[in-house]
């Protein structure tokens, strides 16, 4: 065999050990670095040629001059990961943080609005047409005496029931009530103003559901005819999003702490 193209051999062989060494490293926690490396490895597998052109080659056949050569590569790929996720994927992270802690602080604020000014609140919704009837989101909240909740259970959305609704389509919940405005409202509410930064395609679903659940068990425990009763079912609905946008911040707060405390490691690692 040429000579050459021996060296070429060995130097791809040197270079898919450390992709798959990068993988190994990249596997868990920080699940940040997990996350963000796959798509960083495979686009090196693109740049083989000049990844391998960078590192000097073994200047020997013997066995530390090998190492040295893996070792090399392997640092400058790892290096490169880390390099981009941190300018690229963290502050993605630290930005989703801040707009996570903005929509907390401003469903406080309306829970406080609720708590002290509901009479002024209540006077927006209060018959009101706009806020007569909910349908999207796979939810429905409505007066209509017409629309009726079925048992039937589709397991293909996995852990949520399917309820049917004459005439009104499929829905994941259902609320019959003779005074839907305050739930509509704060529906509304959320997707427009409260909800804004943290409401998307695939959690409006979840949270609009988890509110009409709310709803239902409020309303078999205290009612909704008088002031007070729709105050509390609001403050009760209101936990719904307070609560998943605390986990979705905290979740984000896990991931930053993670790859920060690793990469404050490692660098001490280095600098002794």
């Amino acid at each position: 065999m040429n000579p050459a193209a021996a060296e070429d051999r060995k130097a791809v062989k040197t270079f898919n050990r450390c992709i798959n060494r990068l993988k190994e490293r990249t596997r868990g926690i920080p699940r940040i670095l997990e996350y963000h490396a796959r798509p960083h490895i495979e686009e090196m597998r693109k740049r083989q040629e000049e990844i391998i052109a960078a590192v000097e080659p073994p200047r020997s056949a013997h066995y530390q001059e090998q190492e040295r050569y893996e070792r090399e590569m392997f640092s400058r790929m790892e290096e490169e990961i880390l390099q981009r996720v941190t300018d690229e994927a963290l502050p993605k992270y630290h930005t989703d943080l801040e707009e996570l802690e903005t929509v907390l602080e401003r469903l406080a604020d309306l829970r406080r609005r609720l708590e002290n000014r509901f009479p002024s609140i209540r006077r927006l919704y209060a018959g009101n047409p706009r806020y007569k009837e909910w349908k999207g989101c796979k939810v429905i909240v409505t007066s209509d005496r017409s629309v009726r909740q079925s048992d039937t259970a589709d397991l293909s959305f996995g852990r949520r029931l399917i309820v049917f609704s004459d005439g009104s389509g499929d829905a994941d919940s259902v609320l019959v009530t003779d005074n839907p405005y305050p739930v509509v409202w704060l529906m509304y509410r959320l997707l427009r103003q409260e909800g804004r930064g943290f409401i998307d395609f695939q959690n409006k679903f979840e949270l609009f559901a988890r509110i009409v659940e709310a709803a239902k068990e409020q309303m078999a425990t205290t009612g909704c005819d008088s002031e007070s009763e729709e105050q509390k079912l609001l403050l009760r609905c209101l936990q719904e999003p307070v609560e998943m946008v605390t986990e979705c911040r905290d979740h984000a707060r896990r991931w930053i702490d993670e790859f920060e405390e690793y990469l404050r490691e490692r660098q001490q690692k280095r600098s002794r």
